[in-house]
């Protein structure tokens, strides 16, 4: 896809809504891995398990952070463009 005057998204960026579906659903896949390993956790006795189920854990939430920021960061400079375009 060539950019064209009312085009200038590059071909390998996807849209905006398929950004946002897709934080969507990986927020959902972390919220999915995030409660198997709570039940993990749960279950295990064994001292290094537990263990590695907290260091799995505490990496699933720093991914989910990550996400949560950069898709608030980009609904931001979303809001702010479409308040940029309105204004013309």
């Amino acid at each position: 896809m060539r950019p064209t005057p009312g085009n200038n998204r590059r071909e390998s960026e996807p849209a905006p809504a398929q950004r946002d579906a897709d934080y969507v659903e990986e927020l959902r896949e972390l919220r999915r891995q995030i409660e198997n390993t709570r039940r993990l956790f749960g279950m295990e006795n064994d001292e290094d398990l537990l263990d590695a189920a907290i260091y799995q854990m505490k990496a699933l939430q720093a991914r989910q952070r990550y996400l949560l920021k950069r898709a608030r960061g980009e609904a931001a400079a979303g809001n702010k463009t479409a308040a940029g375009d309105s204004a013309h």
